[in-house]
């Protein structure tokens, strides 16, 4: 509950649990977002439990075939379990169900089209961190964020074999334009810092 005891402090006599409901008509995301909102934390060190993965792997098999239409179980394991674990289970899945997970719950129709959406980019996210990355950059620059654009890309370009990798990625997400031409539609300073950190990795 760390992020909800902060949100409380900003907003007292408010819970964000609560108030994300007036954030999206989306059930779906409102769903998610009370899972994410009402976590106590994440330890990303916690020694890998089998049992675990397994029942997790059944759960999210449950998920699937009932096509339950708010899964807010299967939000819990998305978003509360570290990456390793769910990278082990999404294995398990994959050899359990022979498909990869993402493209099995792609085509889970039985699923809200948010719902789907929310758990396939989530397992991309987690599968492929150039994915999510991408994702990142388009988000803020739907956003028109200015500010949120240079401290992801600043913070993306320091790690230069990740970030030729992103940048490579990008143009199957912007039609095929790459990011440097994405970047130099700005102005001023700005541009000339975003098309400097956009080009071939500085700091090899």
């Amino acid at each position: 509950m760390l992020l909800d005891a902060q949100y409380r402090k900003l907003h007292p006599g408010s819970s964000l649990a609560t108030d994300v409901e007036t954030f999206t008509s989306s059930e779906s995301l409102g769903n998610a977002l009370r899972v994410i909102t009402e976590l106590s934390g994440i330890d990303p060190y916690a020694p890998l439990n089998m049992a675990l993965v397994n029942r997790d792997v059944e759960d999210l098999i449950a998920v699937r075939e009932s096509g339950v239409r708010q899964p807010v179980g299967a939000f819990s394991i998305l978003f509360r379990r570290p990456d390793p674990h769910l990278r082990q289970v999404f294995a398990r899945y994959s050899l359990v169900r022979g498909i990869e997970i993402d493209k099995d719950f792609r085509t889970a129709y039985g699923l809200s089209g948010n719902t789907r959406s929310i758990i396939v980019h989530q397992i991309r996210s987690i599968l492929d961190p150039t994915y999510r990355d991408c994702m990142l950059i388009k988000d803020a620059i739907k956003q028109r964020d200015h500010t949120l654009l240079a401290v992801r890309v600043t913070r993306m370009h320091w790690y230069p074999q990740h970030w030729t990798q992103v940048k490579a990625s990008w143009m199957s997400y912007d039609n095929g334009q790459r990011l440097i031409d994405r970047m130099n539609r700005y102005d001023g300073l700005y541009r000339d810092l975003m098309v400097t950190m956009a080009q071939v990795p500085i700091c090899q």
